[in-house]
């Protein structure tokens, strides 16, 4: 639930806010006989809830300070403590955590809903990538010849928007064959593709390795060896993980959109294992390689 503008709660809103008037009185202090503002619902109206917010989250919020209140009353019956316990909720105190604490458990729910009600983009089109097995959800995905990440990561803020019309989609995997295939993407709709590759018979696999372990960020780079796409960062770091090459000299090459590429060449005696490390400097989409553009 995202706050608003912070707004003057009518009477009516907070008038049954509490079956008894007095339990909110502070000494010295008259009850209004037109309306009662507990520090919980004065508490919500600063932040900037209004008041149709505060009469869906209240239940909650009495709940929570009706449980603590009572749990107060419990443990202090027997220390002669109630009277100061009791001013301790009168005076909000209490309520101030209760209140926030009830906010970080509603929040992400009211976040959600307002995602839901979001109206569609009637102008672009969407396109969703389905994997079913590893493979194709670690897959490289390039539109219209641009590399813009791996299958699975394609979702929620990295969701792929397109114009309406014909767009040309390929698939690299190393081991399988490439897929290039053209899609047409209408305008407030959603294009869902199923990703299949098939193994590359002609693949071969040395049976003497070397490991090239990454820490390269951002970690959803692409990683090229001799000019193959081989997957990305995030897959060759971390503990376990780590890129198998054939001994000898390799050219590495990492890349990604809105970011200047990062070449080294390597040689590697086998069972040789090294390790990476860089952070790649921010450039420009015209700076994308042609590994990144593809052939």
């Amino acid at each position: 639930m995202v706050p608003h503008a912070a707004s003057s709660l009518p009477p009516k809103d907070i008038r049954f806010a509490h079956a008894d008037p007095t339990f909110w009185r502070i000494p010295g202090q008259e009850v209004s006989k037109v309306a009662v503002v507990p520090p919980t619902i004065r508490l919500l109206g600063e932040i900037g809830y209004s008041g149709n917010e505060v009469k869906k989250i209240l239940p909650v919020c009495s709940f929570i300070l009706r449980a603590a209140e009572n749990m107060i009353r419990c443990l202090s019956s027997d220390f002669g403590l109630r009277g100061v316990a009791m001013k301790i909720i009168k005076r909000g105190i209490l309520a101030a955590p209760m209140v926030f604490l009830m906010l970080f458990l509603i929040s992400p729910v009211g976040s959600a809903q307002n995602k839901k009600q979001q109206a569609p983009n009637q102008v672009l089109g969407e396109v969703q990538f389905v994997g079913p097995d590893k493979a194709e959800k670690t897959s490289g995905v390039w539109i219209d010849g641009q590399y813009v990440g791996y299958v699975a990561e394609l979702k929620d803020d990295k969701k792929v928007m397109l114009l309406p019309g014909t767009h040309e989609i390929s698939f690299r995997q190393t081991g399988y064959l490439d897929s290039t295939q053209s899609y047409v993407v209408e305008p407030g709709k959603k294009l869902i593709i199923t990703v299949r590759l098939d193994k590359d018979p002609k693949a071969e696999y040395s049976t003497v390795t070397s490991e090239i372990k990454l820490k390269v960020t951002p970690d959803r780079a692409a990683v090229f060896v001799d000019g193959s796409f081989a997957g990305y960062v995030k897959q060759f770091s971390g503990m376990g993980r780590g890129m198998l090459v054939s001994p000898g000299d390799h050219h590495i090459k990492i890349a990604l959109a809105g970011y200047q590429e990062f070449n080294t060449d390597v040689k590697l005696l086998p069972k040789q294992k090294i390790t990476l490390k860089t952070e790649l400097a921010a450039g420009s989409i015209t700076q994308a390689p042609p590994a990144i553009k593809q052939d």
